[in-house]
């Protein structure tokens, strides 16, 4: 049985209610959202100009593989905002919240968890990070999904400076974790990550809950149906 379990955190442990994998769509909403919590009136030219500035940064319309940070992703705004700091930061925050508070932790994930752990084996979560979005914010994502105590490690792109399929996050989760390749098996929604996987060594699984084109040797379709994988190797 293996050592350590390897999530994709997004459309994996977790999905966003009415939130596509391209968020450019919801991108004005969410900036006014910001804006509204960061008690700062705009007009709708400069909320135009402010989602414009992000729009380089979705990759689901511009593919990237380097990574970039929060700081470059909202520089411009930072601009448009006289360089005033601490209201970008609130700005920031008040973005990235406004996507959590769609976040929604699947039924069977909590008790697939908890099984896995029974077992001795160390949960861990790799994930993109959206429009260079920092640790820490991530971590209030993983603390609001209740999920905090059943995972070990996360790393996410803008630590290691990479995105899948790089495999730099799932080698910086075997480090962390002081488990090798072998002893473990990854889940991940998209080809990214189960390239990026294996890649770094490390069995990949597809979680497909509805019919998928990819091509996969190892296919599941639920959360619960990924533990009786992990048992069974």
């Amino acid at each position: 049985m293996p050592r350590a379990c390897i999530f994709d955190w997004g459309d994996t442990l977790v999905h966003y209610l009415e939130v596509p994998l391209d968020r450019s769509v919801l991108m004005t909403k969410a900036l006014a959202s910001a804006f509204d919590s960061a008690e700062i009136e705009v007009c709708d030219t400069f909320l135009r100009d402010s989602a414009a500035t992000l729009y380089p940064f979705n990759t689901r319309q511009h593919p990237r593989i380097v990574e970039v940070t929060a700081d470059r992703t909202f520089r411009d705004i930072g601009r448009l905002l006289r360089d005033d700091r601490d209201r970008l930061e609130f700005v920031v925050q008040g973005f990235f919240a406004f996507f959590r508070r769609r976040m929604h932790v699947r039924d069977d994930v909590v008790p697939a968890l908890e099984e896995l752990r029974a077992c001795g084996i160390k949960i861990g979560v790799v994930s993109d990070a959206p429009y260079g979005m920092t640790a820490e914010i991530f971590d209030k994502d993983i603390q609001a999904s209740g999920l905090e105590h059943l995972i070990d490690h996360r790393v996410i792109s803008s630590q290691v400076g990479f995105r899948k399929p790089s495999p730099e996050s799932f080698a910086r989760l075997l480090e962390l974790a002081g488990v090798v390749a072998e002893e473990s098996v990854s889940l991940g929604n998209e080809e990214k990550d189960l390239r990026a996987s294996m890649s770094a060594g490390i069995r990949a699984v597809l979680f497909a809950e509805d019919n998928t084109s990819l091509q996969w040797p190892a296919v599941v379709s639920s959360i619960e149906s990924f533990v009786e994988y992990v048992r069974s190797l």
